[in-house]
């Protein structure tokens, strides 16, 4: 059986705590990585097994870039160590990953204001379909739902999957837009999307759509009473048929 701490630093190699293995700030210089190197090379010297792994960590942090470190510090659910190390690397040259990497950290933390001027730079500088799809959530948290929709029908325009159409449809639920909402739960459905969540907000949009329908067709058969007061008795007549044909193509159409 391996000594406790043979098996530990393999442990960490394998799940990606490289920085754990050498006994490293995640930030590290390259100096730094070099003297952790050599350090821990020779606490293992008689263990060829662990020496490969060390290696083959060094070479992995040495080459690895601001975005690849970033993410793999997400996966490992270090989102704390992610944001510093990206906030620490961040200036007027980062680009348009940096930025929505940051954005997203700061999205999934629910730090909405500082996740919008990350993902807003993201956009500006490169402004696909992912850029905006998470602006548009953020701008969703932020009760900013004008400039969600437009996030949101940007990244439908550009790639149009199931989830884009999904978060525009569900939004433009919230406005009551009703007619415009269904197609877009339609083609998220059509694209492999389709729950039980789904279906239930289809069903009810439907619902919905029959009662707006019917609200619109009694204002105007209202406004057609009221102004044609010479034939009013007949206007109300008219209107109570109206009425009773709504009713019955909302429960029975």
């Amino acid at each position: 059986m391996a000594p406790p701490k043979v098996t530990k630093i393999l442990a960490q190699v394998s799940g990606g705590l490289y920085e754990e293995a050498l006994n490293l700030p995640v930030d590290a210089t390259r100096f730094e990585i070099n003297r952790a190197h050599i350090r821990r090379l020779h606490e293992f010297s008689d263990n060829p097994t662990v020496r490969e792994a060390l290696n083959k960590v060094k070479g992995i942090i040495v080459n690895e870039g601001v975005c690849d470190k970033a993410r793999r510090l997400v996966r490992l659910d270090k989102r704390e160590a992610a944001l510093a190390f990206l906030n620490r690397s961040i200036d007027d040259k980062s680009d348009a990953e940096e930025h929505h990497l940051l954005g997203y950290i700061y999205s999934r933390l629910g730090r909405n204001g500082e996740a919008r001027t990350h993902l807003e730079k993201a956009a500006d500088l490169r402004g696909d379909a992912l850029d905006y799809l998470w602006l548009g959530s953020t701008y969703e948290r932020l009760d900013m739902l004008n400039e969600a929709i437009a996030c949101y029908e940007s990244a439908v325009r550009q790639r149009g999957d199931a989830e884009e159409c999904r978060q525009l449809g569900n939004i433009l639920i919230r406005m009551e837009r009703f007619d415009e909402a269904l197609p877009l739960l339609n083609r998220a459905a059509n694209l492999g999307a389709m729950d039980h969540e789904l279906e239930e907000k289809r069903r009810t949009l439907l619902h919905r759509r029959r009662v707006q329908r019917v609200k619109r067709m009694g204002k105007r058969a209202f406004e057609q009473m009221t102004t044609s007061s010479p034939r009013l008795v007949l206007g109300l007549a008219a209107g109570t048929v109206v009425i009773v044909g709504m009713l019955f193509f909302l429960f029975f159409g």
